[in-house]
C-alpha cells in the first residue's frame, strides 16, 4: 500500500511535465527553424553572388567598346538565369532581373564593368520565415564590378 501510495500524484501537480515540456520545446524549436532558414538564405545569397559574377563576365564581352555584335543584354540575363539553377527550376528564386553598367570608353578599356542580380527568395521554413525573412519572400541582390581588360581596338 506504501508504494502505491508513493506514485500517487496531488491533483495540483497534474500536467505540470506537459506545461514545462513546452515552455522549453517551443523556443528550442523556433531557435532550430530560424537556424534552418538563415542557412537556406545564405545558400541561396551565394548563388545570387555567382550568378552576378558571371552575369559581369557575360556583360564583359557584350558591351561596349568591344567591337562587333557579341549578343545582347538578354543573353547577359540567361547567363545568370543559368548560374541560379536550380533554384529558378524549383521556384526558390523568382523574377530575377540583371542590370549592367560599364565605365569602359575607347580611350580606357579597362573601366569597370557592374551588374547587379536582384531576385525574390521564397523563404519557406515554417516560424523561421517570419523571424528571419520578415514574410514568405524576401528580395536578394548581390552586384559584382570587374575591370573590362579589354585591348585598344583600331578602328
Amino acid at each position: 500500500m506504501k508504494a502505491r501510495a508513493r506514485f500517487r500524484r496531488r491533483a495540483g501537480e497534474r500536467g505540470a511535465v506537459l506545461i514545462e515540456f513546452v515552455i522549453a520545446a517551443v523556443p528550442l524549436l523556433m531557435m532550430f527553424f530560424c537556424f534552418t532558414q538563415v542557412a537556406a538564405l545564405a545558400n541561396a545569397k551565394l548563388v545570387m553572388k555567382h550568378a552576378a559574377v558571371v552575369a559581369t563576365r557575360a556583360a564583359i564581352v557584350i558591351m561596349p567598346p568591344n567591337p562587333g555584335d557579341n549578343g545582347t543584354m538578354e543573353d547577359v540575363r540567361v547567363a545568370a538565369g543559368m548560374a541560379m539553377g536550380t533554384y529558378l527550376v524549383d521556384g526558390k528564386l523568382v523574377a530575377p532581373d540583371t542590370q549592367c553598367t560599364s565605365q569602359a570608353t575607347n580611350d580606357d578599356p579597362y573601366g569597370l564593368v557592374t551588374c547587379t542580380v536582384t531576385a525574390a527568395y521564397m523563404c519557406n521554413v515554417p516560424m523561421g520565415k517570419w523571424w528571419v525573412c520578415g514574410g514568405p519572400v524576401k528580395i536578394v541582390s548581390e552586384r559584382m564590378s570587374l575591370p573590362n581588360q579589354g585591348a585598344r581596338y583600331l578602328k
